[in-house]
């Protein structure tokens, strides 16, 4: 026979049934985001007893995780109002669960990481659903597999220029140093990734210097001479490009120009109100120190060590032609940012 699950709550408050009752004030404590962790737990599958504590355990070491990062005075992404959403409940049931049975905590901080992406979606965006299909694929990969979707995210889908070429060259071989031993050693990994929707194949494979060369051709300019910068701004006032003219790679004697990935540097210079005259010769200065696509890659391959194990298996384990979907990016976003840098090579 069903219990009653009457439930009573003040005008400050909403009720919720979890197996038990639940009254979630509108502004969420500690407490309160553990009763909502633990209610969630009681749905989970019951396990024999011999496992039972294993579980037990793991549950209350996921919850703390949760409970801490979303209660933390200086969060700003995870939003913890989430709890009252019955959707955000059924990720959080699906992480937990996740968790319970693996047991890794690689795959509990990328599981926390994306549960605070998701907090912070409407339940009905595309995001959310994206984020919810992240949530209940992540626990179905193996290390193989997350090697493969950070490896191709880092190199072919995430875009990176910054001010100075040397700590970004270091940001990216932490990048791609986190499943360096456990890179594919054929196309079955490929495969099975295409069938949980995480990515999808290319006809034709790209070789690493073309990948590298769309994505880092920018990080890897060689910049221009400053009396060359001089002699091409002219009269103009150098401080209009505050912001988007950096170091290049000989210090205290070149420089660049650091923009977004895929950003239009001419117009950006126009906007910034240089005469056409100025910025037709700035904007010659950054094309003429444009790199080859094979000179990105000795660049790269020199300054990020991580590179040469993976240009050896690159094509044989059919990464060349792997594309990542919104479902394969999300899920390689949260595993680099569930990673204490502390735990990087």
């Amino acid at each position: 026979m069903m219990s009653r699950q009457d439930q009573h709550a003040g005008p400050a408050a909403e009720a919720y049934q979890a197996g038990h009752d639940l009254i979630i004030h509108r502004s969420m404590s500690a407490e309160q985001i553990g009763e909502v962790i633990t209610g969630v737990a009681r749905h989970l599958q019951v396990y024999v007893a011999e496992a039972e504590d294993r579980a037990n355990s793991r549950l209350e070491e996921f919850k703390a995780v949760v409970v801490e990062r979303f209660t933390k005075l200086d969060e700003v992404e995870a939003k913890p109002e989430a709890f009252r959403d019955p959707d955000f409940q059924f990720a959080l049931s699906q992480a937990q669960q996740a968790f319970v049975r693996r047991g890794d905590q690689e795959l509990r901080d990328e599981l926390v990481a994306l549960l605070v992406k998701r907090s912070a979606e409407e339940p009905t965006s595309r995001r959310a659903l994206v984020l919810n299909d992240a949530i209940a694929t992540a626990g179905k990969l193996t290390r193989e597999d997350r090697a493969a979707l950070v490896t191709v995210f880092v190199l072919r889908h995430m875009s990176l220029n910054a001010p100075i070429r040397g700590p970004a060259m270091s940001a990216l071989n932490g990048h791609l140093s986190l499943f360096l031993d456990d890179l594919p050693a054929s196309v079955a990994c490929v495969e099975y990734l295409i069938m949980l929707r995480c990515v999808f194949a290319r006809q034709f494979g790209e070789d690493l210097a073309n990948t590298l060369h769309s994505n880092y051709h920018d990080l890897c300019n060689a910049g221009f001479s400053g009396d060359a910068f001089r002699e091409a701004i002219g009269n103009e006032d150098a401080r209009k490009l505050s912001g988007i003219l950096a170091p290049g790679p000989v210090a205290h004697s070149t420089f660049r120009f650091f923009m977004p990935p895929k950003a239009d540097l001419h117009q950006e210079l126009l906007a910034r109100n240089l005469s056409e005259d100025a910025a037709g010769k700035l904007f010659a200065l950054h094309q003429a120190g444009e790199p080859k696509p094979g000179e990105v890659e000795l660049i790269m391959l020199r300054e990020i060590s991580a590179l040469g194990r993976i240009s050896e298996i690159w094509t044989s384990s059919g990464l060349s032609g792997m594309m990542l979907t919104p479902l394969g990016k999300a899920i390689a976003f949260s595993i680099l940012v569930g990673v204490p840098v502390s735990t990087r090579r």
